[in-house]
């Protein structure tokens, strides 16, 4: 029976959610009300009102004066032991079994009756969700109202009245004196003793131990307390708190390892010690304070090991060492302060190592300047707002190298005046740097100045924009560099000298529309130099030749330029990879024009194809071979559109050759004009 009034002197068990009002043994209980003085254990979420032992009672209100056992949901008005009858409300007097939700008004044995309204004095057989009146043996009820004397155990969820032994009480407010032990979440007053009770408020004058992020008023013992509000005002200073957690303490005892807390103490024998970001007052000398990190500290004792901290000291013969980050305010003499970093110090003590060159450190807000090799600690970001002024400053009259360790200028988009300015003389290298929407724009280059994108150096652009042909009008690159576009055109058409690749380097510009090549103003300083076109559209606003180092063509390339020609010129191999597509689009001609190491003979293969994967795709241009020859011995050859093969050979020897390894796809709308010795193999 659930949820049921149960009003008989009969004892109760195994009774769930109940009100109990008996004066008898109950245990188990949790979050319960109890105000009695009987052994409650185990109880959960009761109310206990009674003088007799109550066990096993979940959610009930008891009211019965007999034995009454796992009684679920009933209202129970009999003196009868009633078993196993469930949502019922019981008024008869004879032995009821298995009976459910039904109301039954007889005296008679009624047993699996359903859903029925019984009044008679017949025997009722699998009655269920019966209202039952009957004064027979009821047991086996739960969740219900339970008035009577008789001993009530593991009751559950129930608001106990007695005045015996509790433990075991979950969730409860409990008012009583007995003992407590393993209370959860509850709210205790008496006087009895509370072991590993858990988020409670206690008040206690017992040994309270265990307690975890309760508020505790009391004069005992108190250890491993974690997030908790201690107030102790015991004069005796006998109580000892250790390994205590976000904690605000107010009391004269001995604090070990406590982090994160607001510490006030006025003793002159309190030690704090590996305090971790807290506010520490001591008014008291002779303490020792270790170990402490982004602290705000006003006290007279020695500092070791301090970081990130607002260190403020007034006394004498104070050592501050290994703070870094940190504002340092000393205002007296004798001190020592040693491996400071990243710091802006206003004290009378001899500093090292500081740049006084710099007017701010690298992430501060006033400029910055470099006037020897330099590495960044922070991104940095540059502007010309009024509000906001930044720049970066290189001067020295010498190269000097900024390596930004992997970090980021950051140039504002909005800045309409230069933010790198380079003096006269001067070359600023780059390495190890990210330029985050870079444009020539920002840079004030000095007479006679450089400016070199070094190793590890990656050009992000944020907007199209053209390579103006005064101040920097060439990009020098050294080393391993990107240009990533993002998409955004770089235009170059009226440089004739836009991007300089130095011997032993490797540019790679990738997502972009690289617009105007022409002549030679793309260029590899030597043969070991190299570019690599990864994902872009190149194109010609004129003639251009490649005549020295290597290209490597990557993902998607194409080539534009109606009218004009591309020229490779160069001895070096240059490679369209595995999975990737160099197209040659409408009216452009290719012409392969490459010469020997030592520039005496012809080079037939140094244009190829890394495998059957890599395309060379012909689309309504001109592939054209001179004396050099060309010859492809692998990869896919598409034909679109009208295509137009042109060989200058004047013998077999210098054909313009197709291997039958070359895997060839003529589309349905191509058309192939051939001019001269071509050698096509089937």
């Amino acid at each position: 029976i659930s949820d049921a009034t149960i009003q008989n002197d009969s004892a109760i068990s195994w009774n769930s959610s109940a009100i109990l009002n008996i004066g008898k043994d109950i245990s188990y209980i949790s979050s319960a009300t109890i105000n009695n003085a009987n052994n409650i254990s185990y109880n959960s979420s009761a109310i206990i009102a009674g003088l007799e032992c109550c066990e096993n009672n979940s959610n009930a209100i008891v009211n019965l004066a007999g034995q009454i056992k796992g009684i679920s949901d009933a209202t129970i008005q009999n003196d009868s032991a009633i078993s196993w009858n469930s949502s019922a409300i019981l008024n008869i007097g004879k032995d009821i079994s298995y009976i459910s939700s039904a109301t039954i008004n007889n005296a008679n044995n009624i047993s699996y009756n359903s859903s029925a309204i019984i009044a008679g004095l017949e025997c009722c057989e699998n009655n269920s969700n019966a209202i039952v009146n009957l004064a027979g043996q009821i047991k086996g009820i739960s969740d219900a109202t339970i008035q009577n004397d008789s001993a009530i155990s593991w009751n559950s969820s129930a608001i106990l009245n007695i005045g015996k032994d509790i433990s075991y009480i979950s969730s409860a407010t409990i008012n009583n004196a007995n003992n407590i032990s393993y209370n959860s979440s509850a709210i205790i007053s008496g006087l009895a003793c509370c072991e590993n009770n858990s988020n409670a408020i206690v008040s206690l004058a017992n040994d309270v131990s265990h307690i975890s992020s309760a508020t505790i008023h009391n004069n005992d013992q108190i250890r491993w307390n974690s997030s908790a509000i201690l107030n102790l005002d015991s004069s005796s200073l006998l109580q000892q708190i250790i390994n205590n957690s976000n904690a605000i303490i107010n009391h004269n005892n001995q604090i070990h390892y406590n982090s994160q807390a607001i510490l006030s103490i006025s003793y002159d024998t309190s030690l704090s010690v590996y305090n971790s970001n807290a506010i520490i007052n001591l008014s008291e000398c002779c303490d020792e304070l270790s170990y402490i990190s982004s602290a705000t500290i006003n006290n007279a004792n020695n500092i070791h090991y301090n970081s990130q901290a607002i260190v403020s000291i007034s006394i004498e013969n104070d050592l501050i060492i290994y703070n870094s980050n940190a504002i340092v305010n000393l205002s007296e003499c004798c001190d020592e302060l040693s491996y400071i970093s990243n710091a802006t110090i206003f004290n009378n003590t001899q500093i090292n190592n500081l740049q006084i060159q710099l007017n701010t450190i690298d992430h501060g807000p006033s400029n910055i300047h470099v006037d020897s090799n330099m590495t960044l600690s922070f991104n940095i970001y540059l502007g010309d707002a009024t509000d906001y002024e930044h720049k970066l400053y290189a001067h020295g009259g010498a190269p000097v190298t900024l390596d930004g360790s992997g970090r980021y200028v950051h140039f504002s988009r909005d800045a309409v005046n230069d933010l790198l300015i380079i003096d006269d003389n001067t070359t600023l290298i780059l390495e190890n740097i990210v330029l985050k929407d870079f444009l020539p724009r920002y840079v004030d280059l000095g007479t006679n100045s450089d400016l070199i994108f070094g190793d590890g150096t990656t050009i992000e652009l944020g907007e199209d924009f053209s390579m103006p042909t005064t101040g920097l009008s060439t990009f020098k690159f050294q080393g391993d560099v990107i240009i990533n576009g993002y998409g955004h055109a770089f235009h170059i058409c009226p440089v004739s000298n836009a991007i300089q690749v130095a011997s032993g380097s490797n540019l790679i510009i990738e997502n972009t529309r690289l617009e105007g090549l022409r002549n030679y103003n793309v260029r590899c300083l030597g043969p070991n130099a190299h570019i690599t076109y990864r994902n872009d559209i190149l194109v010609l606003c004129n003639d251009y030749t490649f005549s020295d180092g290597t290209m490597t063509f990557s993902h998607d390339v194409t080539i534009k330029g109606k009218d004009h020609s591309f020229t490779y010129k160069s001895p070096e191999i240059s490679t369209v990879v595995r999975d990737a597509t160099l197209l040659i689009d409408r009216d452009v001609e290719f012409i392969y024009d490459a010469g020997n190491a030592d520039r005496s003979e012809a080079r037939k293969t140094a244009f190829i194809l890394q495998d059957d994967s890599a395309i060379l795709y012909l689309n309504g241009c001109t592939l054209h071979s001179t004396r050099t020859g060309l010859q492809l011995d692998q990869g896919t050859l598409i034909f679109d559109d009208k295509v137009t093969l042109i060989s200058d050979a004047l013998y077999d020897v210098e054909a313009l050759s197709i291997s039958n390894d070359v895997h060839q796809q003529i589309l349905s709308t191509a058309m192939v004009d051939a001019y001269g010795i071509i050698n096509i193999e089937q």
